[in-house]
């Protein structure tokens, strides 16, 4: 069994009684900032602390609504699901509290592990994602909006789905009107329309499912940052046909029509 190295040496100081042991995202590695692993030294523990993206400076009305309104996740208490505790401010800058993920070995979140990933593990991986999706979804998650690889954490073997509920915080609050909630490369072609559901969560962990299977790779290329090409992009491409016992169930999750696909996380587990 391989040794599983955690480094906590203290990198610096987020603020005053919070000593950093890792810092994780950041521009263009994360939509929402951000995230810090930190030692809170009043209570002696250590919790990670996602900072939100500079356009949610808030105004004193929104900054009151959002407080009372939280987060969706931190309703959340499943397994496979990071749990968020609430909201803090630190000089100025918002943060979501949330439970805290480790790299083990250099490896956080699931781009860490492509093209190192057999059968048994994809389907493993893909059930216990399955299995969180159900929980949220018949708690009042319709969509997660926004899953990709980096929201898809792994700690110890075991998957933890991060920002529910972000996306839809995100649009509510967000200064800047042009931002999407999602991320292009993974979103169905009816989300462009503002159209989600599950059935969109559904085409979005089929193409992280090709990824799994293809080494990192997406079915298509494209460099363009441009919502409208994006959205003509996942309305035309053709699967590529591939060698897996997934290829059947990746074809039904790209499927262009959201009806077509599977009717809910279940069905797909």
């Amino acid at each position: 069994m391989n040794e599983i190295f955690l480094d906590f040496k203290i990198k610096g100081k987020l603020a005053n009684g919070l000593n950093i042991l890792e810092i994780c995202g950041g521009e263009g590695k994360s939509g929402y900032g951000e995230v810090y692993i930190v030692h809170v030294e009043k209570i002696n523990k250590i919790v990670a602390l996602k900072k939100l993206q500079d356009s949610l400076k808030f105004d004193k009305e929104k900054h009151d609504e959002f407080i009372k309104e939280g987060i969706v996740s931190s309703k959340l208490k499943h397994p496979n699901i990071v749990k968020c505790t609430g909201i803090t401010k630190i000089n100025n800058d918002y943060f979501i509290i949330q439970e805290p993920v480790f790299s083990i070995n250099g490896k956080r979140d699931l781009n860490d592990y492509f093209g190192d990933m057999d059968d048994m593990q994809i389907a493993k991986w893909s059930i216990q994602f399955c299995y969180a999706m159900e929980y949220a979804n018949r708690n009042g998650i319709n969509a997660h909006r926004d899953i990709k690889p980096s929201n898809i954490l792994i700690l110890i073997d075991e998957v933890k789905i991060c920002d529910f509920g972000l996306a839809d915080l995100i649009e509510k609050y967000s200064t800047d009107s042009d931002l999407y909630p999602g991320t292009f490369e993974y979103s169905s072609p009816e989300s462009f329309n503002k159209q989600f559901s599950i059935q969109s969560d559904i085409y979005s962990y089929g193409l992280v499912l090709y990824q799994m299977i293809n080494n990192g790779n997406l079915p298509f290329e494209f460099k363009s940052n441009y919502a409208d090409e994006w959205k003509e992009l996942h309305e035309t491409y053709e699967l590529p046909y591939f060698d897996s016992i997934f290829y059947p169930i990746v074809k039904k999750c790209l499927n262009k029509n959201p009806s077509e696909r599977y009717g809910s996380f279940g069905d797909l587990r």
